[in-house]
């Protein structure tokens, strides 16, 4: 029998990339997303008959983000929990018993009762998870607005912690994209087997990629992201701060929204530090292909897809284990691995790559062609590989 795939994505993700590589292949039979269909439909390139849009929370979601302040974060994660709730009953509702050869593939936090609906229906079950374990999550975020003084603790609710823990229960198969995710939640007790890792791909369009003429002659230090304490952004800050001192020709610029709790931290940098906050698709190649270096000492990520489009366009990247780097790089080759929360460790990473010019542009080079490499359809392939093992109870 020909094996089909369900996918199921709160949101968008890059669970479109995989349906359309599944398409492609005959393999897909429907994709739920909470996404309203003008978003997605034509231009995800899913045929109308595969596509279920189930956008009722999604809608409450955006009113959400009009309310002020205050408001906002509390009726926010009210939301946010009816809005997943909302979208795995729906989907939940919609699977019936299948022949053998089914693939439910969902994305974790609305997940419980479509994979419990998913397996009596007689299908095999993937829970994908994109950030580490959700328990390792909050510890290690809980220790850094510890270390900073802050009030406030951004980290996941305890209904979003409950749906993820029993999602790991109930799935056949947890997929995730680095070892470091899977290290986080095998020291959370979950079984070695039960976990599966494919590095996400990425889809570049590299016709564009050409370099732009430097236009004022400083090394620039990029970082893409939110700007933010989960990204590490604190050490980023430190190190500008004490190489502005050492030379005066290296800038850092920092690209992508400001989280207010971390705007205080901030302002007390902004002599060593350019912020851009968010900029569009066209100004963000721009602003990459006039740098030299990509940091991202993130400490809680899946595998962030900014340091593969860094990658492509041909810059070094600086990241953590954490951050996935060692699913993408090799120390030395297109970059460094830093450890984690060290700040003299950037620095000097940037003053040795500061001074080599061409080994930087060497280790750009390697790391073009390396995010080459990284195509969303060499993860379809081993995802589907995954898929088969899975149906055949191997």
């Amino acid at each position: 029998g020909k094996m089909k795939v369900i996918l199921s994505v709160p949101g968008k993700w890059h669970l479109f990339q995989v349906a359309r590589e599944l398409e492609k292949r005959g393999l897909l039979h429907r994709i739920y997303t909470s996404f309203p269909k003008f978003k997605v439909y034509p231009k995800e390139g899913i045929p109308k008959d595969k596509l279920k849009c189930l956008p009722l929370g999604e809608a409450c979601m955006q009113i959400a983000k009009r309310l002020p302040g205050k408001q906002r974060s509390l009726a926010g994660n009210l939301l946010w929990m009816l809005k997943n709730d909302f979208f795995d009953r729906e989907v939940a509702a919609r699977l019936r018993r299948q022949e053998p050869g089914f693939v439910y593939h969902g994305l974790s936090s609305a997940q419980s009762r479509s994979l419990r609906r998913a397996k009596d229906a007689g299908m095999k079950t993937i829970l994908e998870r994109s950030s580490t374990h959700v328990l390792f999550q909050n510890k290690i975020m809980e220790e850094e607005y510890k270390k900073f003084g802050v009030p406030i603790r951004d980290h996941q609710p305890d209904w979003l912690v409950r749906n993820e823990l029993r999602e790991y229960e109930i799935a056949d198969k947890i997929l995730v994209p680095t070892h470091f995710v899977k290290k986080t939640f095998m020291d959370e007790g979950v079984d070695e087997k039960k976990i599966l890792v494919i590095p996400f791909g990425t889809n570049l369009d590299t016709g564009r990629l050409s370099a732009q003429p430097k236009k004022n002659g400083k090394f620039t230090v990029l970082y893409v992201g939110h700007v933010d304490f989960r990204k590490g952004v604190p050490y980023i800050l430190e190190a500008a701060k004490s190489l502005c001192s050492k030379a005066s020709d290296i800038e850092f610029v920092l690209v992508g929204p400001v989280r207010p709790l971390f705007k205080r931290l901030l302002s007390g940098y902004s002599d060593v530090c350019q912020v851009l906050g968010y900029v569009g698709h066209d100004r963000l190649a721009e602003i990459y292909s006039r740098a030299d270096l990509f940091v991202f000492p993130s400490l809680e990520e899946g595998l962030a897809l900014v340091q593969l489009e860094a990658m492509s366009h041909g810059l070094p990247v600086l990241s953590t284990c954490n951050a996935g780097a060692e699913e993408i790089i090799e120390s030395g080759r297109e970059g460094y691995i830093l450890p984690l929360r060290d700040s003299a460790a950037i620095e000097e990473r940037v003053l040795e790559l500061y001074h080599d010019r061409a080994r930087c542009r060497q280790m750009g080079e390697a790391a073009k062609k390396k995010a080459l490499v990284q195509s969303w359809s060499n993860y379809a392939e081993r995802l589907i590989y995954e898929y088969r093992a899975l149906l055949q109870g191997s």
